[in-house]
């Protein structure tokens, strides 16, 4: 299904025990920003009959909860389904009830996408609410945000089909964003949405090391032949990552020194890092790659 299958779990039985269903569904999925991604039949059938006991199964779809004003059995269901804590009653029978901050959260657009786009990446519930207090100034309680993701951003319905349907129910911007962001670092996923990220430098350094040796390896391969045949283009940015990778290993060393003359780092740590870059530096040096140009008069000659 999708990561908000369970508020739209939630409003489904809403739906059944309202004599104004269809009104109510659409009511209160714009009260939580959600949409359906089949009909409310279908979903019914498939997401949530389905893990009912049989008896109540039938009680829902036979009888009129509005008109005996009889909640129990609704409130059996949300409780199996593990909803109730988003379900109540009010004068015009039952209700899409969310507690706490999630009515503002979901009615706040930047908000709602920043929350969502979060935990759907992985980011621990702790950090998003420590982020929800710098960017907009309030306490926030993790259990809130636990519970936000609850409903609304279950990564565990975010690839295959899951993810087919989610596109019907979010904007391709949006869409485009998230999917983006998912198998990404969370501190780029949290800079990317505009949370002032702090790293130490080691982070930084392993983070450049890795990047620019990565991206060396991938222009290789994307020129072929071991990467033998490069345009002058190609083998000037392919030298830049060299260019990099070097010069942040040559920072990492310096780091792993002054940490260990200062008493905060080991010895044997900047050695190895030191032993690191020489090895790399040999390797680098053996295969340097020949230009266009220089291999044709090679060849002619």
């Amino acid at each position: 299904m999708v990561p908000h299958h369970k508020i739209l779990q939630a409003i489904s039985l809403v739906a059944l025990c309202r004599s104004d269903g269809v009104g109510a569904v659409a009511r209160f999925c714009a009260d939580a920003r959600v949409t359906f991604p089949v009909t409310l039949a279908e979903f019914l059938h498939t997401q949530v009959f389905p893990e009912l006991p049989p008896g109540l199964e039938a009680w829902l779809r036979s009888t009129d909860a509005a008109l005996l004003r009889d909640y129990r059995p609704m409130m059996e269901a949300a409780s199996r389904l593990g909803v109730a804590d988003v379900l109540g009653l009010g004068p015009d029978g039952a209700i899409l009830a969310l507690p706490g901050m999630l009515p503002k959260w979901r009615q706040d657009d930047t908000l709602r996408v920043f929350i969502e786009t979060l935990l759907l990446a992985g980011v621990p519930t702790a950090t998003v609410a420590a982020d929800i207090q710098r960017m907009w100034g309030y306490p926030v309680d993790e259990s809130a945000v636990a519970l936000f993701g609850r409903y609304f951003a279950d990564r565990e319905y975010t690839e295959g089909e899951h993810w087919s349907a989610y596109l019907k129910c979010i904007a391709p911007s949006e869409a485009t964003l998230k999917r983006d962001l998912m198998h990404q670092p969370h501190e780029y996923a949290r800079w990317r949405m505009g949370v002032p990220v702090s790293m130490s430098n080691e982070q930084v350094l392993d983070r450049l090391i890795s990047d620019a040796y990565f991206t060396e390896r991938l222009l290789k391969a994307e020129a072929g032949n071991h990467g033998l045949r490069m345009s002058k283009d190609e083998i000037v940015r392919l030298k830049l990552e060299r260019d990099t990778l070097f010069k942040a290993l040559n920072a990492k060393q310096k780091l792993k020194m002054a940490e260990s003359a200062g008493g905060g780092g080991d010895d044997v740590e900047a050695r190895k890092v030191a032993e690191t870059l020489k090895a790399i530096g040999l390797q680098y040096e053996e295969q340097t790659p020949v230009m266009l140009d220089d291999l044709d008069g090679l060849c002619s000659g």
